[in-house]
């Protein structure tokens, strides 16, 4: 009974999620609930993030390569700690209050009613999207960087003739 993200990809994943919880209380400014920061995933490792029942819940998650090339990003912007959290956190805390944070956007993950667990499998390859099964939802990342190699950093020379 629980959310689980499995890493199918050749590069270490680090992983954040958001969720609403209650128990975090009610603030004026913003939203509050459990955000968890940061479940490293080495290339073929699945790691359970959320127990119990994930089943009509939505859950928002952010996963980026460790060398930030390859990004599962979304439209809801969060501010997160680059540091290992997990607690209440206010959605849309001001990145001035929060030191040591950067602004990323989260995306969003509706789960049916009925399912008990669910998988996000993060991969690299829309070949590697084929599944039959309804509790894995397959992710191909939203951004490759892309980093120049020190050829294209060179300056051209100009032809002699």
């Amino acid at each position: 009974m629980s959310l689980y993200f499995r890493n199918s990809t050749n590069s270490t994943i680090q992983v954040a999620i958001f969720y609403h919880a209650s128990r975090c209380g009610f603030v004026f400014v913003g939203q509050t609930g459990i955000l968890s920061t940061w479940y490293r995933l080495a290339p073929g490792q699945t790691r359970e993030v959320v127990t119990g029942n994930v089943g009509d819940r939505t859950i928002y998650y952010y996963a980026e390569s460790v060398s930030r090339n390859l990004v599962w990003s979304g439209s809801f912007p969060i501010n997160v700690p680059n540091y290992n959290f997990s607690g209440c956190w206010i959605w849309n805390i001001n990145g001035n209050l929060c030191n040591n944070c950067r602004r990323v956007g989260f995306k969003t993950l509706n789960i049916q009613r009925g399912f008990v667990n669910f998988t996000v499998n993060l991969i690299t390859n829309s070949a590697q999207r084929k599944t039959k099964l309804k509790n894995v939802r397959m992710v191909l990342p939203t951004k490759r960087v892309k980093r120049k190699s020190k050829l294209n950093d060179r300056k051209k020379l100009p032809r002699s003739q």
